[in-house]
Order: structure tokens, then C-alpha cells, then sequence
């Protein structure tokens, strides 16, 4: 249930709402992990890292501690984040005493409960040469190796591989985990590219390093460099050599669009080009050319095998249809692909919309009607011609694509929307004309029903009546929240609309509380049922995003009372009371016998002020025109009578909410969990709220 234990609800200014503090979902290394350096000096690289939020977004303005775990220390250069959720530091190795080559200090960013963790090496060094005791070892490739070559958009079998080891004293020949291995191009290399797999590898527990080679750009000639332990050790000038890749795409180079008249050759044939993964042209590839729908065009003049600059080429004859027409070219295992349109033109006066638009379904299903056309020329109604339906925003699939109209010149199609909610537009196309259908799909809306109603305050099952807090609940309300959205008080007052989410009582809308996920079951909207509803039934509609579900026959009554509650020291609700001097009645400060004390409920009714005026919607009462309930309220203490007739304002801070003056009896007995209850009198009837307790002195 609702209540002020789990923070749903609060008091304004002092119990009303909780608000919401944000964490970071990731704290990312993205540069200066695995450097080695020589003892006493800064890193050559700053440490990077990258904040982000659940949705992926960066944070700015976070800040971010540095802190080290081993020797050394760190040199903040930018303690909060920028507008790309980047923060950096450079790390100052210690100074290193005793016959050790190395030491190793983890570096940690945190930042909001997450954390990150760089490895930094530090590296004795000769006082008298200057020569460190830690050596970097190219492995491969050796200069026998040189050039490495590669297809352009793969790799090769072999690799570059580094070793990292120790070279002094006990730790001659030990291994260095976790030092960095990259690789880059020089600067005058220009078109052909090399990289490691992953951007940047780490020694293992042997001081490996293996970096998968991927070569890229253009074909040709270059150099690259080998950076360990950032930029600790390099080697440099390295020949490598981007040879052609395997068959890869087909481009299309002229001759698409083109606008043709049936039975007379297109004015310019179709070229295409045969190229590599990376866009190099591949000449001597065999490909086929066909056309898409059958008997609408034919080819000739058709070169198959590419020439030197890896081009293809047809020319195209229209057939007697009208409109859209597709060449595709291909390689000979249909694998790769381009499709070529041609216009062929018919004099047509239009292309008019029948039935269909305007039309809204729910994701993953069909649209109600189909879509349909009428196409018209000069001479009347145009029987077989292809009509081209296409889905321009939106996601949806039309089903059939292409439909021949009939002897009336009309076409129908069926539109399907997709996964995702939204409009969703569809044009209609014969010729040059082109008509516009406008759809929209909208999401199911959440799972609830007449069950899912609850009292706010109290949590008892109903509390639909007019000014009322009440709960709903259902699965699908709050999709893709982590614990609760909060409404912003203004003056104060809620809004329509929270966290995507709205409810309508039959047609008025409710102002929003809060929006909450806080895990299974426990999806909810906590709104305040519209002071004007009546009964004795209302339909109520939870829209969420563009999905909504109507409940009709929800119960409406006069009141539905339900008292605040406060969780107490033991860990037990009891009711949420302020004492004279307005402090909170808890078990260590209980209330006294014979004191006037305050408490908050709701649903005790539509607030009427002393000029006969009612409280609205989202209104409080106001310190110049106090308002009460309509009712005679009759509140128990320890299973026995007031002193005197309770007195139940509207608060003039809380919407939704009455604050309720009673005495506690001066001949009670002392508890920590006295009976407490509160019934409005509707009609001579009793109706109660939630039973809780009041602790008395």
C-alpha cells in the first residue's frame, strides 16, 4: 500500500514528497589506463574517465574523486565533470627505495557510488645512466616480418605482440601485467589505416600483450607505431601495406532516378561499382542484373564482370506499365546488393485517398480498414497501374508494397503497425502523384481494473470520492522508472501529466502526485480524484505515453477516509500526529492526555468554505478562507470517545488532504499503541478508515 513509510506520499514543506537524487549508471576508463613510467615523474597521458547516467546520457558537473591504492599520488586536473561527462588526473609515481624495478598502484575514480579503476606502473631507473630496469619487447613483428599486409575491412593470422618484464635484482625477468599496447598510424600516413582489435590491450600475468590487427581505408602504403605503457616504449616506423578486401558492396554510381516513357530506352544506363569492405574498387568481380517485378523492363548492353575501376553497367527499356520500376545488380550469390528505380510516366490528373486515413491501432497490430486510392488521368479512371505504398516515418510495414488498380482505378493495401508507438505516415505513389496517409500507433495501455484502486493514506481497497489521494495500481504504469517521479508544487499545485503518465476521471483530468516502479506489483499513480466527479460510478483512463486502458464502473462515494501513517522507532505505523508545540507524536514523544493534537487523512469529502463555496481540483484551502468538510467527522482514541467534536480542516498546504483537530481524552490510559480511528457520518452512517494507533502519555 501507499504510505509516507515508503515515501510516497508526503506533507508540503515539511512530510509532502521526497525528491529524487541522481547516480551515475557508469564510470567508463576512457584513456591513460596501463601507462609505465619512471618514478617521481607524471604520467606522459592523462587519466580519463566518463560519467554516465541510467539512459546513457553523460553528466556534467559531477564530481569526481581520485584516490590511490599503492604508491603514488595523483594530480587532479579537472575535479567535475565537463558537458561530455569527462573528468581526467595525472598520476606522479613515488619515488621507488630498494633493488625493485617496478611498483604497481591502482588508481580509483568514483563518482556517485560507481567507480572505475586504472593500473599505473612505476619504473626504477640507473642513477647513473638513466636507463630504466623495466624493458618493453617487440616481439612481432620483426623486421623479417616488415611489411604487414592486410585486406582492407579484415584482419590477418598474425599479430603484434609486445613482452613487459623486470630486469633488476629479485625481480629480474618477473613479468608486468596491465601495461597498455596500441597501435596508430605515423602522422604522414594518409588513406590506409591500422588499428588494434578494441583500441587498446593489457600485458597478462606473463607481460603479454597480443593486438589483433585491423586494417582499414584506402589501399596503399603507410607506417605505424607501437605505443606500450602509453608512451613508456615505441616503436616506430613500421611498413604495413591495405591490399583490396573481399567482395564487399556494390555501389550504385549513375543512372538511378531516372524519369523514362514506356517502350523507350532510359537516357543514361545504370553504372555501379564493385568495391571492398572499405570502399576500395575491386575490378574482375562477376555480378548479375535482373529486373525486380518481371515484365515491367529489359536490359541490354549489359557488362557483367567489372572493369579496372571495378564498374558494372546496363541500359534499360521500360515496359508498357506505369510508374516505379527496379533494376537490381547483385553478386552471383545474392548476398550483395543494389537496387536501381526508374520512373516511367503516364499523364495523370491524380492520385486521391478513399478510406482508411486517420486511422489508430495498437503497436504489433493491424490497422481496422485497409488504406485505399483512387488514381485518375484525363481520360477517367486508370486500371492497371502499379500504386507504390511506403512507409515514410514511423514503424509499420505495408502488406502488398506494390497493388495494381483495378478496372475502377482503385487500390487498397493493408497497413501493420510495428513495435514503436507514434505516428506513422504512408504515401501512396503512382507516377510523380503522391497522397499522404496519416496513421498513429499507440502502446497497450496498463494492465488494470476496478481492483486497483487503493486509498492513498491508508492503503484500504476503494477511495475514488471527490478531492480524494488514491492510488493505482497496475503493471505498465511506470515502465523504465527506478523508484518514483514527484510532481513540482506551484502555488501549489500538481501536474496533468507525470512521467508520461494520465489519469482522466470519466472527463476530468486528475492531477498527479507521483509516478513510482519500485519492482514487481508495485507499479503505481497516485493522483487527486477531481473534486467535481460524482457518482455513484465514473470510468477512469491511465494513459501512459501514447497507451491507455479505461476501467468503466469504478465506484464513486461520498468519502473515503484513510489516515496518514508514520513509521515509528519499532519499525510499526502509526498515525501521523503533530503535537501543540508541532512536533511529531512518536513513541519517544507521545502524545498527552488532555492536549489538542493534529493528524492528516484524506477523503473526508468535498471542502466547503464558510461563504458556501466549494474547494477544487488541485486546490488547497487558504489561510483567508478556511474550509471544512461537509460532514460530521467522529474520531475514536483508545476505543472510546473525544471530548469534544473533532475538527476537520482543508489543508491549506496539502492538496487533497484535511488536517484534523482533536483532544486526547484526560481520563485515558497511557499506551504506545492506543486504538485510533476516524469515520465521516454519511446519511447517519459510519464510515471508518484505516484502524491505527496513537501513542499516549
Amino acid at each position: 500500500m501507499v504510505s509516507l513509510q515508503k515515501c510516497k506520499l508526503g506533507l508540503a514543506g515539511l512530510f509532502l514528497l521526497s525528491a529524487a537524487i541522481g547516480s551515475a549508471q557508469s564510470v567508463t576508463i576512457i584513456s591513460g589506463n596501463g601507462q609505465v613510467q619512471r618514478m617521481n615523474f607524471p604520467s606522459t597521458e592523462p587519466m580519463v574517465v566518463e560519467v554516465r547516467n541510467a539512459a546513457g546520457a553523460p553528466l556534467a558537473g559531477v564530481t569526481v574523486t581520485w584516490t590511490v591504492q599503492g604508491p603514488g599520488t595523483t594530480v587532479v586536473a579537472q575535479p567535475t565533470t565537463d558537458e561530455n561527462g569527462r573528468a581526467q588526473a595525472n598520476f606522479i609515481a613515488a619515488t621507488i627505495f630498494g633493488t625493485i624495478s617496478f611498483t604497481q598502484s591502482t588508481v580509483v575514480a568514483s563518482a556517485l557510488g560507481q567507480s572505475a579503476n586504472f593500473t599505473m606502473t612505476a619504473v626504477t631507473t640507473d642513477q647513473t645512466t638513466g636507463t630504466p630496469f623495466v624493458e618493453a619487447q617487440l616481439l612481432y613483428p620483426l623486421v623479417e616480418d616488415r611489411p604487414v599486409i592486410g585486406p582492407a575491412g579484415g584482419t590477418i593470422e598474425r599479430e603484434v605482440q609486445i613482452r613487459v618484464r623486470a630486469n633488476l635484482g629479485g625481480q629480474a625477468n618477473q613479468p608486468i601485467p596491465n601495461a597498455s599496447l596500441r597501435v596508430f598510424e605515423s602522422e604522414d600516413t594518409v588513406g590506409p589505416t591500422i588499428r588494434c582489435e578494441g583500441e587498446v590491450v593489457y600485458t597478462d600475468a606473463q607481460g603479454l600483450a597480443t593486438c589483433k590487427l585491423i586494417f582499414g581505408g584506402t589501399t596503399g602504403s603507410g607506417l605505424f607505431s607501437v605505443f606500450v605503457g602509453g608512451q613508456y616504449r615505441v616503436f616506430s616506423q613500421i611498413q604495413f601495406t591495405v591490399v583490396p578486401g573481399p567482395f564487399g558492396a556494390l555501389r550504385i554510381i549513375s543512372g538511378n532516378d531516372q524519369q523514362g516513357t514506356p517502350g523507350n530506352l532510359l537516357t543514361s544506363p545504370l553504372v555501379a561499382r564493385t568495391e571492398d569492405a572499405a570502399g576500395n574498387p575491386l575490378p574482375g568481380q562477376t555480378v548479375v542484373w535482373e529486373v525486380v517485378t518481371p515484365g515491367t523492363a529489359t536490359l541490354s548492353n549489359t557488362v557483367t564482370l567489372s572493369d579496372a575501376n571495378g564498374r558494372v553497367s546496363t541500359s534499360v527499356r521500360p515496359g508498357t506499365a506505369f510508374g516505379p520500376i527496379q533494376i537490381r545488380v547483385r553478386n552471383t550469390s545474392g548476398t550483395i546488393s543494389a537496387v536501381f528505380t526508374a520512373t516511367v510516366n503516364l499523364t495523370l490528373t491524380g492520385i486521391t485517398k478513399i478510406s482508411g486515413d486517420d486511422q489508430e491501432a495498437v503497436i504489433n497490430t493491424p490497422f481496422a480498414d485497409p488504406i485505399a486510392v483512387q488514381i485518375t488521368s484525363a481520360q477517367g479512371p486508370v486500371p492497371n497501374v502499379q500504386v507504390v505504398f511506403q512507409v515514410t516515418s514511423g514503424t509499420a510495414t505495408v502488406d502488398p508494397a506494390a497493388v495494381t488498380t483495378d478496372a475502377q482505378g482503385r487500390a487498397q493495401t493493408n497497413v501493420i503497425a510495428l513495435g514503436q508507438a507514434g505516428p506513422i505516415t504512408v504515401n501512396a505513389t503512382v507516377g510523380t502523384f503522391v497522397t499522404t496517409f496519416n496513421l498513429r500507433a499507440r502502446l497497450p495501455g496498463p494492465v488494470i481494473s476496478s481492483n486497483s484502486f487503493f486509498n492513498a493514506a491508508g492503503g484500504q481497497r476503494g477511495g475514488v470520492s471527490p478531492t480524494a489521494l488514491v492510488a493505482i495500481y497496475g503493471s505498465g504504469i511506470a515502465p523504465g522508472i527506478q523508484g518514483c517521479v514527484v510532481g513540482s508544487q506551484i502555488v501549489p499545485a500538481f501536474q496533468y501529466q507525470l512521467a508520461q503518465v494520465q489519469v482522466i476521471f470519466g472527463a476530468l483530468p486528475a492531477p498527479l502526485y507521483s509516478v513510482c516502479n519500485l519492482g514487481p506489483n508495485e507499479q503505481y499513480v497516485v493522483a487527486q480524484v477531481p473534486a467535481e466527479l460524482q457518482g455513484p460510478a465514473t470510468s477512469v483512463t491511465v494513459r501512459v505515453g501514447s497507451g491507455n486502458t479505461t476501467v468503466d464502473n469504478v465506484p464513486v462515494t461520498p468519502v473515503s477516509p484513510g489516515i496518514f501513517e508514520l513509521v515509528n522507532e519499532d519499525g510499526a505505523k502509526r498515525v501521523l500526529a503533530l503535537r501543540p508545540d508541532g512536533s511529531l507524536v512518536t513513541l519517544q514523544n507521545p502524545a498527552r492526555r488532555g492536549e489538542r493534537i493534529r493528524f492528516f487523512a484524506t477523503g473526508l469529502g468535498r471542502a466547503r468554505r464558510a461563504d458556501g463555496t466549494l474547494v477544487g481540483t488541485n486546490q488547497t484551502a487558504t489561510p483567508d478562507r478556511p474550509a471544512t468538510s461537509p460532514f460530521r467527522i467522529v474520531v475514536g482514541i483508545n476505543n472510546a470517545g473525544t471530548p469534544d467534536d473533532p475538527v476537520a480542516s482543508y489543508s491549506t498546504s496539502i492538496i487533497g488532504a484535511y488536517e484534523v483537530t482533536v483532544i486526547v481524552p484526560g481520563d485515558t490510559a497511557s499506551s504506545s499503541n492506543a486504538p485510533f480511528a476516524i469515520a465521516p457520518v454519511v446519511n447517519d452512517q459510519f464510515v471508518f478508515g484505516n484502524p491505527s494507533a496513537l501513542p499516549i502519555l
